[in-house]
């Protein structure tokens, strides 16, 4: 997944905060902006990390508490925004379903808009469970091929190496013959 990038300015740089007033994601840039503009001022922006990311300022040093079922507090109470939280197409929205029909998660605008005679429900642990265990399937038979791709880049580079090496000898032998004529 992607990280999400400033909905405000049009440099398309990746958002450092989502403002829960203008439901927006916004970069550094826009965000110091949004936080001197008389009429944004009193917004609520909250830090946009992905699951797992080390905090960029180095005024916070300490590491961040695991995630709980809805958000994540740093050491200071403060709550952080996760993209994966949010409907990828309706940005204001969070996730609220599971749809069994798409095996996929979506909030309540999914629901009315597109998935409204599918069968959903609310994420529950044996889902989430279900899920895991088929990631980890994944990441394992991915990390038998990576093993693999390693080993045949390696046999590759040795007979590339063998090669280089031949077409000097050859290369050095043509030359001593033709010194010879």
């Amino acid at each position: 997944a992607k990280d999400f990038c400033c909905e405000e300015c049009v440099g398309n740089l990746r958002a450092e905060a989502y403002c829960e007033d203008c439901h927006m994601h916004m970069c550094e840039a826009c965000v110091r902006q949004h936080r001197r503009a008389k009429s944004t001022v009193c917004h609520t922006l909250k830090p946009v990390r992905n699951h797992g990311e080390a905090r960029s300022h180095d005024a916070e040093q300490e590491e961040p508490k695991p995630l709980t079922a809805e958000k994540q507090h740093g050491a200071a109470g403060q709550q952080y925004v996760h993209r994966a939280q949010y409907c990828a197409t309706h940005r204001s929205f969070r996730y609220e379903f599971y749809c069994e029909d798409c095996d996929a998660l979506i909030c309540k605008q999914c629901v009315v808009d597109t998935h409204q005679l599918h069968t959903y429900k609310l994420p529950t642990a044996s889902l989430i469970e279900r899920h895991r265990t088929r990631i980890e399937e994944v990441v394992e038979k991915l990390g038998g091929s990576l093993f693999e791709a390693q080993e045949l880049q390696e046999r590759v580079r040795g007979s590339l190496e063998a090669v280089e090496g031949s077409a000097v000898k050859v290369n050095s032998e043509i030359s001593e013959a033709f010194d010879c004529l």
